[in-house]
């Protein structure tokens, strides 16, 4: 009883096609996981500088996409494919 008390039960036709897709998935498409760190200590207390700055209910908070686009564009003109 390794997982504790279980009932095994036959699969439905659905269950096996998905199951199948899943397994062929896994042989031709890559998984690959890919973590990289950044300091990010200046966008933040940019960020917080300009949110106290303009404390208004209209004007939404800077997101920070707009960082990672231009360390994107600013890596892709150093280094072009």
């Amino acid at each position: 009883m390794y997982f504790g008390n279980y009932e095994v039960q036959p699969m439905s036709i659905m269950r096996q096609r998905i199951a199948e897709h899943m397994i062929a998935s896994k042989h031709v498409s890559p998984h690959v996981y890919s973590v990289d760190e950044i300091d990010m200590s200046k966008v933040a207390s940019l960020r917080a500088k300009s949110r106290t700055n303009s404390r208004s209910a209209t004007k939404p908070s800077s997101p920070t996409l707009p960082f990672f686009v231009k360390a994107a564009v600013a890596g892709l003109r150093a280094y072009p494919p």
